[in-house]
């Protein structure tokens, strides 16, 4: 067995299926040297590990096992944390219960950067951390799911959905030098990290390449808990120094435009100033972010792209290394208010026209709505209308800072070839998209374009900018730049 061709074992072991074969292709280790390397080769690539096997795993990669250091690709960690009765699934945790869970996952976290920084992997591999407890809805075996569905006093996910895990201690992590690619995601089932706590780790990690955050930021939490969040996870992004090619952040959040509520105010308590766009801009440039940036579900202020409207004197270039940036942003701005408003002139006027004989009682109506259609022009509440019969339009006093900031970011980025800013419309609506391309950048629109040209596509519908932010982009692009309106099939 020692002389079969080891390009040979390789191929055989290709032919299994990894997920559902592994138990049967670890057996084939014990055949003979040979077979063990290939065996390790194919399920070192992808380990999952619990916290509760940490010591099983660390010992995978013994000094004398060091030939397995390099064979590890991708490190699925799940952080166990404690388990609890029947009876506290109808219960919603207590703060007792959250302090121990945040406890537990530090610990695991702390253990868990030990290890890792023993494995001498030059290559880096990727790192994702999850959390769950043993009764959690999505974890729980399928007997005795089947179980609870029918007890309607179960809460399933709703009795963790507005609890944090927080990393303690995080100062005293090692710093790890092996990891190239780290993601720590929230799914609308599973625990959610705090966001900070997800930031903390990502300034341990010197040779990152990409990093992938994924925060819950539905509008069922508090807006202190947001509040907080946002605020923590600001102050934690001015304490990461470490460069980064590319980094993602998405808040789940389905944003109050859906609603039609008046957005919360999401900004520190008793401060007008929003602290983590600010923090954001700073990270970017701190970070010397080279490829990619993506935000998604993020609340904007024009401090994002530019530190102040006013602000002229600045250390430039700015974001010296960047490429791309995109912001899929909701509707509403982080201190309560909308980009977007009901553009009521769009409506038909057959609806405010009636019979004369009730011109009476219709003038009635009219005087005892007219604090609701000014509540509906600030807040994008469209009840009074059908949504079909409202257009969005930009809000003048939010949207021209925003995007007059962008464009001074597209000014000053020497190295940027594209940008992006999409803001959805409510109901369904098309979205007010902008584009910033440079020239050579092709784009992935049916219709022929000059690509041989820096443009600006806006994708806005009737709605046109303002002279003062056409100024701004007109200073952004060369000469022979091109403005470009509702390009066919742009995406």
């Amino acid at each position: 067995m020692d002389k079969f061709p080891q390009e040979i074992i390789s191929a055989i072991l290709g032919h299994f299926d990894e997920k559902e074969d592994r138990s049967q292709i670890i057996s084939f280790a014990t055949i003979s040297r040979q077979w063990q390397f290939a065996v390790e080769r194919f399920n070192l690539r992808c380990v999952k590990v619990e916290s509760t096997a940490l010591s099983t795993f660390a010992n995978l990669f013994r000094p004398s096992q060091s030939h397995r250091n390099v064979l590890v690709k991708v490190i699925h960690f799940g952080a166990v944390l404690p388990s609890y009765s029947d009876e506290a699934c109808c219960e919603y945790e207590t703060e007792i219960e959250k302090d121990t869970n945040s406890q537990v996952f530090s610990e695991a976290i702390h253990e868990l950067f030990k290890v890792l920084r023993e494995i001498k992997n030059s290559g880096g591999f990727h790192l994702d951390v999850d959390a769950w407890s043993p009764m959690d809805s999505h974890r729980r075996p399928d007997a005795e799911r089947k179980r609870y569905f029918g007890d309607p006093n179960d809460l399933w996910e709703k009795r963790y959905q507005t609890s944090f895990l927080q990393l303690r201690d995080h100062e005293r992590l090692p710093v790890l030098s092996n990891i190239s690619s780290f993601s720590c995601r929230a799914s609308r089932h599973g625990r959610y990290i705090e966001p900070a706590s997800a930031m903390a780790m990502v300034a341990k990690m010197t040779d990152l390449e990409k990093a992938t955050l994924v925060f819950y930021d539905e509008d069922d939490l508090s807006v202190e808990t947001r509040q907080m969040n946002r605020y923590n996870l600001a102050k934690a992004m001015s304490a990461c120094a470490h460069s980064v090619d590319e980094i993602i952040i998405q808040f789940l959040a389905r944003g109050p435009e859906w609603t039609g509520k008046r957005p919360p105010n999401l900004l520190p308590p008793g401060s007008t100033v929003d602290s983590l766009n600010p923090a954001l801009h700073k990270y970017i440039q701190r970070a010397n972010i080279t490829k990619k940036v993506l935000l998604m579900g993020h609340f904007v202020t024009p401090e994002l792209f530019w530190p102040s409207p006013d602000t002229t004197s600045m250390s430039l270039p700015l974001w010296q290394n960047l490429q791309e940036m995109h912001v899929l942003m909701p509707t509403s701005a982080p201190d309560g208010g909308y980009y977007l408003v009901p553009d009521h002139s769009t409506s038909s006027d057959s609806e405010s026209s009636e019979d004369s004989e009730n011109s009476d009682e219709e003038d009635e109506d009219e005087d005892e709505d007219t604090d609701e259609d000014e509540e509906s022009y600030d807040y994008g509440d469209s009840s009074s209308e059908s949504a079909e019969e409202v257009e969005y339009v930009p809000n003048p006093e939010r949207m021209n800072p925003l995007l007059i900031a962008m464009a001074r970011a597209a000014q000053h980025a020497p190295s940027l070839e594209k940008m992006r800013l999409r803001v959805p419309r409510p109901y369904g609506g098309r979205y007010f998209d902008v584009w910033f391309l440079v020239k050579g950048v092709p784009s992935k629109s049916e219709e022929e374009e000059p690509s041989d040209k820096t443009r600006v596509i806006w994708q806005v519908g009737d709605w046109r900018p303002d002279e003062e932010v056409l100024r701004h982009w007109r200073n952004a692009i060369p000469s022979d730049g091109v403005m470009l309106y509702n390009v066919s099939s742009y995406y």
